[in-house]
């Protein structure tokens, strides 16, 4: 329910805590999104405007999506802001991934249990227009299962006309062929919105249908049964959500085509490591080379007895992966982990498991969980920022949230240099 703003040298807050609809107070007051601080709030970086992305929604009756984006790249800074009447279904777990033709949003429409996804024009957006256009797309029949956006998070962009994919996990024990990640593609036309289309493959051997069992990669994904939640044991005996039915956080994007051949996404998940509800993070690494998408590498990271679930993962400029999780068992208070690869260690693996910070307490009399973790890449190309929960003291409703960073040797941020020059003539546009 709130927001702040750290100085990244030295995590010191400079602007905060504040109200998640202050941004809204301030820029559309009366509005929907103004009077309702409902929650779920999205914080994004767009690498390519150098400017910030914001949403969260409200729930007064007919549903909102709330929407801002920074004026500047100081996002203490003024702000424009939006709101979009959602109706009357409620638009639940929105996640969003910066594109280059739009900010992309998948949501459970709670109330009817259906998937859907919505494209805000992003270049309207950045020049502040009052209504900037929206596509919103029905996606159940294709996609039903909790699919998540693509989001470019930094580095060289897609190439020129790239989809946006959105990605969802299918496991064979809810009746399909095998276990699968299903790529599925947003094309957005904003002249002529009638051209716009969201496809999806649906038999074995279609682009975009990647058989993880074929590649020994199968999974289970039922941490408790199949629909249940509360299954990540703390140390009071309170059981806390593992919600493994569903990718937790957008597939992270990079063009690393001029580089090392390939475009790259990846994306993680919690999984049942053997059976015995031993909740463990499932990474892969999905590689484009030019003809298709494909899955390059994963595994189960799962280094001990306790359990790792709600994570999340990115890639740098030189390929390596950063992954970002929850920890918790019957003798650890929930915490917070991090690990990673480099490109050339062995596959399916990742290195030692560093503890960003250790819990001090349980989760009390309820089973709620956080539903977000996140790791983002700094404009850098090196330094991957990583933050999900924990519990410091213990209680119901009172996990906290901690940030980190790390980067991986040998990954150098490229030179910043002076441009020195006369100007023989100027031009004004």
């Amino acid at each position: 329910l709130t927001w702040s703003v750290y100085d990244k040298a030295t995590g010191a807050e400079v602007m905060g805590p504040l109200p998640g609809n202050s941004l809204w107070a301030a820029g559309m007051p009366g509005s929907a999104c103004a009077n309702n601080n409902d929650g779920d709030p999205i914080t994004l970086y767009d690498h390519a405007a150098g400017r910030w992305f914001m949403s969260q929604f409200a729930l007064p009756g007919p549903n909102y999506t709330c929407l801002a984006v920074s004026q500047t790249s100081d996002p203490t800074g003024a702000w424009y802001v939006w709101e979009y009447n959602y109706g009357s279904l409620m638009n639940d777990y929105p996640k969003f991934g910066v594109w280059p033709d739009g900010y992309y949003m998948t949501v459970n429409e709670f109330g009817s249990g259906q998937s859907a996804t919505t494209v805000f024009d992003r270049t309207a957006m950045l020049a502040g227009d009052a209504t900037p256009g929206a596509q919103y797309f029905y996606i159940e029949g294709v996609q039903p299962s909790f699919p998540q956006p693509t989001n470019w998070n930094g580095g060289e962009p897609p190439p020129a006309g790239s989809p946006n994919y959105n990605a969802a996990f299918y496991d064979d024990a809810w009746g399909n062929p095998a276990d699968i990640i299903q790529i599925c593609e947003l094309s957005i036309d904003w002249a002529t919105p009638g051209n716009s289309a969201f496809t999806c493959p649906v038999d074995p051997g279609d682009p975009g249908y990647l058989d993880l069992t074929a590649i020994g990669l199968s999974f289970d994904s039922s941490l408790c049964a199949v629909g249940g939640r509360d299954c990540i044991p703390q140390p009071n005996g309170q059981y806390i959500d593992s919600l493994s039915n569903r990718f937790m956080f957008p597939m992270n994007y990079r063009n690393l085509m001029a580089t090392l051949g390939y475009e790259v996404m990846t994306v993680t998940h919690s999984v049942d490591v053997d059976g015995s509800n031993w909740g463990g993070m499932r990474w892969y690494e999905l590689r484009n080379t030019g003809s298709g998408w494909f899955v390059a590498d994963g595994g189960t990271f799962a280094p001990d007895s306790d359990h790792r679930w709600m994570g999340s993962s990115a890639v740098d400029m030189n390929g390596n992966i950063g992954l970002v999780y929850s920890i918790s068992s019957d003798t650890t208070f929930p915490s917070v982990g991090y690990t990673a690869r480099l490109a050339t260690d062995p596959a399916g693996t990742m290195q030692t498991e560093q503890v960003l910070v250790a819990g001090g307490g349980s989760q009390g009399s309820v089973n709620r969980w956080g539903d977000y973790a996140a790791m983002h890449m700094d404009p850098d190309g090196c330094t991957f920022w990583g933050t999900a929960e924990y519990v410091a003291t213990g209680g119901a409703w009172i996990w906290d949230t901690y940030i980190g960073a790390f980067s991986m040797p040998g990954c150098t941020p490229p030179g910043i240099g002076t441009l020195e020059g006369m100007v023989y003539n100027a031009i004004t546009l």
